[in-house]
């Protein structure tokens, strides 16, 4: 509601400082400073909730961590203070709000780093060779922003995979070009470190409907002359990707 109405304020004094109803000054950075501390209050709030924060950086799929807003937070409040104490700032105020706001730079840069970091940890984790959604099994155990760094992992895999697509098959063709998803673990050509994969798969194949499809995908691609992504076999509902199921991975992207 603050950041509502002192943005409401913001766009009126704008308008009338333009037109010359009113001077620029006091009203404008009153009204701009309420927006940043509405702003501000709500990135602190964010960082210091139980569950975390639930914005994005700025065109990415990587999720706020606590320090980042935290720094935003700092940030826009030092801001709101600038803009409110427009015209009369001591020399001792202006010292804290530029301290205030190097403060706020140093910890966004640390945080920023820190939830790449974060990101990349939980795509690997749910980067996995076998079912993709048999992962979920670990969120119950991790705190609510992780299992949220995971979910957004796996939602990026999905949009990966649709855009990847190699072609239609059947679940027959599948397990007969890949004996190891059915035969007994030790035949001569089974992967020896996926001891849970034929159960993976059983479930794997339980989740299709009546309608569904299966499709081959791959995502592998050459960077620097390495290969990073996966191979495998995707569920589509209505034609879009819902489940997949990892045959090869490549690299650790």
């Amino acid at each position: 509601m603050l950041g509502f109405l002192s943005g409401a304020a913001f766009l009126v004094f704008s308008l009338l400082a333009w037109t010359g109803q009113v001077p620029p000054g006091a009203p404008l950075a009153m009204s701009c400073g309420g927006m940043l501390l509405a702003t501000g209050l709500f990135l602190l709030s964010e960082a210091i909730s139980k569950s975390g924060p639930h914005d994005k950086w700025r065109r990415s799929n990587v999720r706020l961590g606590r320090l980042s807003a935290f720094a935003g937070g700092l940030w826009f409040s030092a801001g709101s203070v600038a803009f409110v104490g427009y015209g009369w700032l001591t020399e001792h105020i202006a010292p804290a709000i530029l301290g205030a706001f190097a403060a706020g730079f140093v910890l966004g840069i640390v945080g920023m780093r820190s939830d790449g970091r974060r990101a990349e940890a939980a795509r690997v984790a749910v980067r996995r060779r076998g079912w993709l959604l048999a992962a979920r099994r670990e969120d119950d155990d991790l705190p609510p922003i992780e299992a949220q760094r995971r979910q957004d992992a796996r939602d990026d895999l999905l949009r990966s995979i649709q855009a990847h697509l190699t072609g239609k098959t059947a679940l027959e063709q599948v397990e007969t070009q890949h004996r190891y998803l059915v035969t007994p673990a030790g035949n001569i050509g089974n992967p020896t470190d996926w001891p849970e994969v034929a159960d993976e798969w059983g479930a794997f194949r339980s989740s299709f409907a009546e309608g569904d499809e299966i499709w081959g995908f791959n995502t592998v691609s050459i960077r620097l002359g390495l290969a990073s992504g996966a191979e495998g076999f995707a569920l589509l509902r209505d034609g879009r990707v819902v489940d997949c199921f990892f045959t090869a991975l490549r690299g650790a992207g």
